[in-house]
């Protein structure tokens, strides 16, 4: 029998006797997958045709009615609205950036606005203060403060002369002047209660203070008066020659114009002026 009906010659089936058990055995674990292989295959077909069942009886399925130009159209229709709603989006997105910068802008001007309402209230503050366009209210002010100054200064040298009174202004709001006896409970009263001794020693104590807050930078040294002594009694006399002497043991210059014969003892250094006749006067230098 050199062929057999189902194809095999004889040295076909030779070879096939030749197989040993462990290859019989691969080959047949080679079949086996094939086979696993194919039947998972019949299995996704099988699921591909029912998905495809489902999605052909599916309402949400396009009308495939329309002809492709009909489809065409409506994808031009598509691509218009698309144009117009990038646009609008384009000019939204244009309005929140002018709106951020017009945020920016108004946080600008809101500082500038502050800067220059305080600088405006800064402004207004010293316009009430001038009270008008010659600056009275201001200028009252200003007197106000340094009569104060002058005052306190006054009040230093006053206290060397005598310990009874001192100086204040009669209201906040006035320029004049009011004496404080500080022997009667600090009882207020006009400058115009003192007496001659008295009024010498506040006049003299305000000059002082006024020579003191005029010189600043320079040293007055040098003080000359004439206060007319002759008006003075013997005690208030000897108050003010007291109150001269005080100055000149600090280290005053003190040069007093008089021609009382009371203060002479009381002068170390005179300078005496002798009239000599058709007008012509001599000075003589005593000590």
């Amino acid at each position: 029998i050199e062929r057999r009906n189902d194809g095999l010659d004889m040295a076909a089936l030779e070879s096939i006797m030749a197989i040993g058990g462990e290859e019989v055995s691969s080959m047949r674990k080679d079949t086996e997958k094939a086979n696993n292989a194919v039947a998972a295959a019949k299995a996704t077909l099988a699921e591909r045709k029912k998905n495809r069942e489902e999605h052909l009886a599916s309402p949400s399925r396009p009308d495939n009615g329309k002809s492709i130009d009909e489809i065409k159209e409506c994808l031009v229709q598509a691509t218009a609205r698309r144009k117009e709603i990038a646009e609008e989006l384009s000019a939204i997105n244009a309005v929140i950036i002018k709106d951020k910068e017009n945020n920016a802008l108004f946080e600008q001007y809101r500082e500038e606005y502050e800067r220059k309402l305080e600088n405006a209230a800064s402004w207004g503050e010293l316009n009430s203060m001038f009270g008008s366009a010659k600056g009275e209210k201001l200028m009252r002010l200003a007197q106000g403060y340094t009569l104060d100054i002058l005052l306190d200064v006054a009040n230093n040298h006053l206290k060397d002369f005598s310990g009874r009174y001192m100086l204040s202004r009669i209201s906040p709001n006035s320029l004049g002047i009011k004496v404080v006896d500080l022997e009667m409970m600090s009882d207020s009263r006009s400058v115009h209660s003192l007496s001659g001794g008295e009024t010498f020693l506040a006049s003299l104590a305000l000059s002082l203070a006024l020579s003191s807050i005029s010189s600043n930078r320079m040293s007055i040294e040098s003080l000359f008066i004439d206060e007319g002594f002759g008006a003075l009694d013997k005690e208030t006399l000897n108050s003010a020659m007291d109150a001269l002497e005080q100055l000149q043991n600090k280290g005053r210059r003190i040069c007093v114009i008089s021609h009382l014969t009371e203060m002479l003892d009381r002068i170390s250094v005179k300078i005496k002026v002798t009239r000599n006749g058709n007008g012509k006067s001599g000075i003589e230098i005593a000590c």
